[in-house]
């Protein structure tokens, strides 16, 4: 089992953002009723020089075998999903594999 607890989305200003917009969306249902409602969204996220239009952190629960999730069918249908909008140029995914928790 790998020590990865999850990912990051990126993706590049669309050059049509409605249609993203609407598509994403349905993206995001389908992701949802397939692994939970486990995605945090932001929009619009500078990082260094690079602008992001759309930011989404998938965060798997303790002991998730993230090897088999990212292998599964389900998985590799919503990221054929993601690529019926999104250029693979355009979107990257990044592993998330340490979290520290945050004191409040």
């Amino acid at each position: 089992m790998s020590d990865t607890v999850g990912f990051v989305v990126v993706y590049n200003k669309p050059d049509d953002t409605e249609k993203f917009d609407t598509r994403y969306q349905e993206h995001l249902s389908l992701f949802n009723r397939t692994f939970g409602d486990i995605v945090e969204n932001t929009r619009i996220l500078k990082l260094d020089d690079e602008t992001f239009y759309q930011f989404s952190i998938v965060e798997f629960k303790p002991g998730t075998d993230f090897d088999a999730v990212m292998n599964s069918s389900e998985m590799k249908a919503v990221i054929g999903d993601v690529l019926t909008f999104v250029p693979e140029d355009k979107v990257k995914l990044l592993p998330i594999t340490e979290t520290i928790p945050c004191s409040q």
